[in-house]
């Protein structure tokens, strides 16, 4: 038999089969992309017993690409990957025409096209320009005395600024604290710091707060350092990331500043009893103080010292034995959020990527977002002179089944608030009753007020924050 015959008749088989399907595509429409298919999993019919199933049989459902007669059409080929953990769904290779099917196919959230995002930066140092290559001068201003220098120690007021202006400055440790050190070099106009360990750090490495690029090296490590940089006339240094490194183990090691042995005045006594981690752990600070516990470090938390506002602690610190016998609670179901959801202008794909149905619908019960029954108030006045506005709550007693409370609420400057009514009879657990309050703008004010509404029954206070605010006239 000539191999090359059959060989030469299977290559135009083998081209036809590309073109027909080629032309499949272009006959159906766009050149097909892949897109991510979002689905509501609890609407999977009960014929499938797998979710991939159910996949596979709705892109064919929208397939629009006509099947060969020797070839049996599997929709799962055009699946190239199904999501289980974040959503339900899966992506697929569909065009425009098929894409538009699917969006409309049942048990479908939402159908987006794929979008490739390229990274950023891998590493905040390579983006900041900070690499192995970008090597600035460095210089050690002790001698080869054994005699402390209070220069290689960078005390403050040790540095001439003409040498260490611009440049990497290596410090020994010692006599000040280590971050003061790095802000010596700092108020000299040196850009980093190489702190090197003496013979009484050892190798025992600390991690601190510095306040400019720094890093810490044993005393090896700084000796070899301090070599380079007087056999060289020129030296130069670098500070950079070095990625993280696994399988390391610094620890058990005991810190040179640690509280050893032997018990002087009791030698029978060994001391000491037991030790712990102490060294290089993470944990926060308190905000009244820097990191560094330097004056002139202006570090802090979050805080700013001032009074905070709802802005920042919301209802206020959590108190969980009151919570545990509140008695009354805010109840809110998966309709109520559906109408909150509805007040915020969604697209109908947007609000089935929320609600994971796409048979839910708006009833618009509410008229606007202030009508969700959340426990805290807030109120946005947008009209001046502001109609009145009426905001509406519903409690459940789950205290006392018989039980009165009385309202309390915030006298602001700006507007005059009035509950409806001011008392709550409940006669049951469980039982539901509504308020409202009535807002009337008084004088407009320029920032937020802050307040409170507070139901009581001698007992419990159930307390609700008020925010007051008024949009600029535009």
């Amino acid at each position: 038999m000539d191999f090359s015959q059959v060989r030469w008749r299977r290559v135009p088989l083998l081209c036809l089969v590309v073109v027909l399907l080629q032309a499949s595509f272009s006959a159906c429409g766009s050149t097909p992309k892949t897109y991510i298919v979002q689905m509501a999993a609890s609407e999977m019919p009960s014929s499938f017993d797998f979710y991939h199933e159910w996949y596979a049989s709705t892109v064919k459902s929208v397939s629009s690409v006509p099947q060969l007669e020797d070839e049996e059409d599997d929709p799962s080929t055009r699946i190239v990957y199904n999501y289980e953990t974040a959503f339900h769904g899966f992506s697929a290779r569909l065009n425009e025409e098929e894409a538009e099917l699917m969006a409309d196919a049942d048990g479908v959230l939402a159908v987006i096209p794929e979008t490739v995002l390229q990274l950023h930066t891998t590493r905040s140092p390579d983006f900041l320009g900070i690499s192995p290559e970008e090597q600035y001068p460095v210089v050690y201003l002790g001698g080869n005395s054994s005699i402390p220098d209070p220069r290689s120690l960078c005390l403050e007021g040790t540095l001439p600024p003409h040498d260490v202006s611009g440049k990497i400055v290596i410090c020994d440790r010692g006599i000040s604290p280590r971050v003061q050190k790095g802000q010596v070099v700092k108020d000299a106009g040196g850009i980093g710091m190489i702190l090197a360990n003496t013979v009484a750090n050892g190798e025992e490495l600390v991690a601190d707060s510095h306040l400019l690029p720094s890093v810490a090296v044993g005393e090896s490590e700084g000796i070899a350092a301090k070599r380079y940089i007087k056999t060289t006339p020129k030296p130069t240094a670098t500070l950079s990331f070095g990625g993280t490194k696994l399988g390391i183990r610094p620890s058990p090691v005991v810190a040179a500043f640690s509280s050893r042995g032997p018990n002087f005045l009791t030698l029978e006594i060994l001391k000491p009893d037991v030790v712990a981690p102490g060294v290089n752990v993470l944990a926060a600070w308190s905000g009244d103080a820097s990191p560094s516990s330097l004056s002139s470090d202006s570090r802090r938390d979050a805080a700013t010292g001032k009074s905070s506002t709802p802005f920042e602690h919301g209802a206020g610190h959590i108190h969980p034995v009151r919570a545990l016998r509140p008695g009354l609670v805010y109840d809110i179901g998966q309709d109520d959020y559906l109408e909150f959801l509805c007040t915020q202008h969604l697209t109908p794909m947007q609000l089935k990527t929320f609600t994971k149905s796409s048979s839910r619908r708006c009833r618009h019960t509410f008229s606007s977002a202030s009508d969700l029954n959340y426990p805290a108030i807030s109120v946005v006045f947008a009209d001046q002179p502001s109609k009145p506005l009426t905001v509406r709550r519903t409690v459940t007693n789950v205290g006392p089944p018989s039980s009165t409370y009385h309202v309390k609420v915030t006298q602001f400057k700006g507007a005059d608030v009035v509950v409806e009514p001011n008392v709550l009879h409940f006669v049951s657990l469980n039982q539901k009753l509504t308020y409202k309050d009535t807002l009337r703008t008084k004088v407009a004010q320029k920032t937020p007020e802050f307040g409170a509404l507070s139901w009581s029954d001698g007992v419990h206070n159930v307390r609700s924050p008020v925010v007051l605010a008024w949009l600029p006239p535009q």
